[in-house]
């Protein structure tokens, strides 16, 4: 729960059949993913990267990605690496599947106007792609100054124990610092009160997703996941962009403690 991922140890006691393992690398912070390898590799079953909000974070020197037989991210403006609409992109090693993807990404037409598979459009336009090669350059420098914004809120917010429960970083875990999501007490009142002082922030996600409507017809029902419905209630995402200046983060920092002391 501390790290917000998936438990692997809940992993390893899958009574049901597994047929493959779709590890999210959330909020910038890589998934257990070595760990989640090797699980995936003794059961002899694939495993799929989420790296949508890490792109660019890393376990060691092995970045996120690079771990499963495929990994998918996205350029969503919101997005670590971004650009100024919707895009994304799968990575694979895998020369068969990688064709695949390509024909599945172009309508699934094999040769012009000759169609075997029902695939969609899901090719980069060339404006978003000029944009993305650009803001590559910066990428790295971006990460840091994320980075750096990060550590003030956790030197600053640290006090605030157990009102406020902070991001947990591993070991040797690389964080592209893509949200700054803490767990807060009375999270909602939280948020009221930092908007009506001009602070924005961010609750992902409300509602989970085995209780979202369109999942009705499964039978899932409060209580079936716990941890996640207890996340849902507390987790909160503050401002964190790389230009957010030194006045903009101590007035975040001052308003959460000005909650916390009425």
């Amino acid at each position: 729960m501390e790290s917000l991922k998936e438990s692997y140890e809940k992993l390893k006691k899958k009574k049901k059949q597994v047929s493959a393992v779709i590890a999210v690398s959330l909020f910038g912070l890589p998934a257990h993913l070595k760990e989640i390898k090797k699980f995936c590799e003794e059961k002899g079953i694939y495993l799929i990267e989420d790296i949508c909000q890490a792109f660019g974070a890393k376990i060691g020197n092995k970045k996120v990605g690079t771990f499963g037989i495929a990994s998918a991210t996205s350029f969503y403006p919101t997005k670590p690496l971004s650009t100024f609409g919707d895009a994304g992109m799968v990575f694979t090693s895998h020369k068969n599947l990688a064709k695949k993807v390509r024909i599945l990404k172009e309508h699934g037409q094999i040769k012009p106007y000759f169609y075997k598979y029902h695939g969609i459009n899901g090719r980069i336009d060339e404006i978003h792609s000029a944009i993305l090669l650009v803001k590559f350059k910066y990428f790295e420098k971006e990460i840091a100054l994320r980075k750096a914004i990060a550590e003030k809120y956790i030197e600053n917010l640290k006090d605030l124990t157990p009102y406020v429960r902070l991001p947990q970083f591993p070991k040797n875990y690389f964080s592209s610092y893509s949200l700054f999501t803490i767990r807060a007490k009375n999270r909602d009142k939280l948020k009221v009160f930092l908007e009506s002082k001009g602070i924005m922030t961010g609750v992902y996600y409300k509602t989970p997703l085995h209780l979202q409507p369109v999942y009705k017809d499964f039978n899932f029902k409060n209580g079936d996941l716990p941890v996640t419905e207890r996340l849902s209630k507390e987790v909160l995402s503050l401002p964190l962009h790389p230009y957010l200046t030194e006045k903009e983060i101590d007035y975040v920092i001052s308003s959460i403690k000005e909650f916390y002391k009425k």
